[in-house]
């Protein structure tokens, strides 16, 4: 059966971003961004070897000879490679309407978070990648006993063999989750993700491509061991390109969910789908996705669930210094809150952020 799960409204208020990029080690040959933001260095001018030599007339020799003024060497940029480091120090604040996320007697949080942020970035065809490790530690003020270190790490990666490409993402997060009833009693959970898509597009009408995606969820309290399970799922999709900016796309994905406890939770679970993504202007872009959604468990004594499914995001550059973020989604998801199965979920985001200067932004991130 599906556990009722009551919402929480979350308030993240970055209050500073700093960033500092290492040696650039190599020109970039492309300003085309595929993957990550990303700031690049100035391009090292080069003289030309034919350019014009300027006379010095005051250097004749007193035989009436004259000095050839000397020809210029040309400046080139120094051999490098293709690799950039960013390093970003981040601080933030949040507040959480429902922390506990109890149908009765809701009580509010207010979390400190601080952490570094290392990013790897390589932007040469035909592989351009992005690796960010993030440590953050968060403060509790009511809920004292989490105050913990928290891990996450993030790549995605892109392979161009035109025709053909190859793309996806890789997650690791070990964090706190809330794991009972009583949600202010958290438990560690390691969580890995992954998603990789096999493409065939010649730059046409139509594209086809077979997605891979997966998840492994293991909890560090041995108590919650049957809460650990992997999830693979696998599907085809097919674009069609109506304008060089303007895709739409069909999907079905069908995963399965094997658990720990030896197959009582585990289930089946089908998704199809139609979605457009649409770069509007320079300035606005957004992805809709929607579609059917059914999960079935192998236990026949257990019920499933089917229903509406929906994903999208819209992104706005209000100013050359603001940018506004509006997500949602609806969807079944697999319990992190106890040996429940499932839960049916809706949520919404927004997320507005402001650069200061070039190197200092803050945002305000709502959830609920």
């Amino acid at each position: 059966m599906p556990r009722t799960v009551t919402g929480s409204i979350v308030l993240v208020c970055a209050l500073f971003s700093f960033s500092h990029v290492g040696h650039a080690l190599e020109d970039i040959s492309q300003e085309k961004q595929i993957l990550v933001e990303e700031s690049s260095g100035d391009d090292a001018e080069t003289a030309s070897e034919d350019a014009p030599v300027v006379e010095d007339k005051a250097a004749k020799t007193p035989e009436g000879l004259e000095k050839a003024a000397p020809k210029p060497t040309p400046v080139l940029a120094e051999p490098s490679l293709p690799w950039r480091l960013k390093t970003t120090a981040r601080a933030s604040t949040a507040w959480y309407s429902n922390y506990n996320r109890t149908p009765h007697d809701a009580k509010s949080e207010l979390v400190y978070q601080v952490g570094p942020r290392f990013q790897l970035t390589r932007q040469r065809e035909p592989l351009k990648c992005n690796i960010q490790y993030a440590p953050t530690y968060r403060k509790y003020t009511r809920y004292s006993q989490n105050d913990k270190l928290d891990h996450s790490l993030r790549g995605n990666y892109s392979y161009d063999l035109k025709p053909f490409y190859l793309n996806g993402t890789l997650t690791t997060d070990l964090s706190s989750q809330g794991t009972t009833s009583e949600q202010s009693s958290r438990s560690k959970l390691l969580v890995n993700g992954w998603s990789n898509e096999l493409g065939w597009d010649r730059g046409r009408k139509i594209a086809v491509a077979m997605r891979y995606s997966g998840s492994y969820v293991e909890y560090m309290d041995e108590s919650m061991k049957t809460g650990n399970y992997v999830a693979h799922g696998i599907g085809p999709r097919v674009y069609y390109h109506i304008r060089p900016k303007v895709d739409i796309y069909l999907q079905s994905v069908y995963t399965t969910y094997d658990y720990y406890d030896g197959g009582q939770l585990d289930s089946e679970d089908v998704i199809s789908s139609i979605g457009i993504r649409n770069t509007v202007t320079k300035k606005m872009t957004f992805q809709v996705e929607t579609g059917t959604q059914s999960k079935e468990y192998k236990d026949s004594s257990r019920s499933g669930s089917s229903g509406f499914w929906l994903e999208g995001i819209l992104r706005q550059q209000l100013s050359a210094k603001t940018s506004l973020t509006l997500s949602a989604k609806r969807d079944i998801q697999e319990s992190v809150f106890g040996n429940a199965g499932f839960y049916e979920a809706l949520i919404f985001s927004s997320r507005i952020s402001y650069r200061y200067s070039r190197k200092t932004s803050g945002s305000v991130y709502v959830s609920w």
